[in-house]
């Protein structure tokens, strides 16, 4: 089997654009992507806040029957199985993986290094706000949560007061800075590249410019591909219900996926849902996310 190994880590933020930045820069002739977008390979439980695989899913099945078949999403944790993910690159300066567990993974960087100290690392982060929120949607569409975003966040505010919040919950994951670190003070500056969701929307070509000089390859013309507007669901209850019972796991394995999607279409609205929150948690938040912005400037 190929021994090349993974080189180039997208750790995260989650839900900071990390999937469309693999399809762009995936494109690129010296990067090679793992048909696992997120393996997950270096985080040593991986939660059910990031990953809850369906009972019917192998991922032995994966790889011995439907590989390199793109996969969003796994959790590798045999040695071999996440080699395989890279035996059909050839003559690619890097070898991409981009599982956005890692930056709040405590272990990952460590693990990371270990596996191979000479990679280099890249952070998407997005305003913290809007990266928790979109993180809340997304829990809702999954019938994950069935608590107002407003309940969320104060619990998660007084769990950070007390000194006891997750680093998989929407306010953990929206606080970059000692999550960084650890990737810096690991591989060092000139190895870690943090790019700013809203910066790289508005400044594209410069973002761009700046990571071939990161990585040191030549600049290609790169497609942007078009991403569909985002959805809401018109009765999120009924997915938080199918979600408890059990029961939408045997309905995404037993409908086709294509009905599914219509499914989805038709149960959804193009309205888009508004952050609403107290002012007071408001100021408290802006306040700590601030705090934590200073701290990562610090860092570069």
């Amino acid at each position: 089997m190929n021994e090349n190994k993974a080189n180039l880590f997208l750790v995260g933020a989650m839900k900071a654009g990390t999937t469309a930045f693999v399809d762009l820069i995936g494109q690129h002739s010296s990067i090679y992507v793992s048909p696992i977008k997120e393996p997950h390979y270096f985080v040593n439980i991986l939660p059910k806040e990031i990953y809850e695989p369906s009972r019917f899913f192998s991922i032995k099945k994966y790889l011995s029957k439907e590989f390199p078949k793109p996969l969003h999403i796994a959790n590798i944790t045999d040695e071999e199985d996440y080699r395989k993910l890279f035996s059909l690159a050839s003559e690619k300066k890097y070898l991409l993986e981009a599982s956005t567990g890692y930056l709040h993974a405590p272990e990952a960087a460590e693990r990371i290094f270990r596996y191979n100290p000479k990679a280099k690392i890249l952070i998407l982060t997005r305003k913290p706000l809007q990266r928790a929120f979109s993180h809340y949607k997304m829990d809702v569409a999954l019938g994950r949560t069935s608590r107002t975003f407003t309940e969320v966040l104060q619990a998660n505010l007084a769990d950070f007061r007390a000194g006891e919040l997750s680093p998989w919950s929407y306010l953990g994951m929206s606080l970059y800075s000692e999550n960084a670190s650890r990737f810096i003070s690991r591989f060092g500056k000139e190895h870690v590249h943090i790019i700013g969701l809203e910066d790289y929307i508005s400044n594209h070509d410069v973002s761009l410019i700046s990571l071939y000089e990161f990585l040191d390859i030549d600049a290609e013309p790169l497609i942007l591909k078009q991403k569909n507007s985002g959805k809401e669901l018109t009765f999120p209850k009924v997915f938080y219900l199918l979600k408890k019972t059990g029961l939408k796991d045997v309905f995404s394995y037993v409908v086709p996926q294509k009905l599914r999607h219509r499914l989805f279409r038709n149960l959804s609205s193009e309205k888009k849902s508004q952050i609403h929150l107290p002012s007071n948690l408001l100021e408290q938040l802006n306040t700590l996310f601030e705090e934590d912005q200073q701290k990562l400037s610090s860092y570069l």
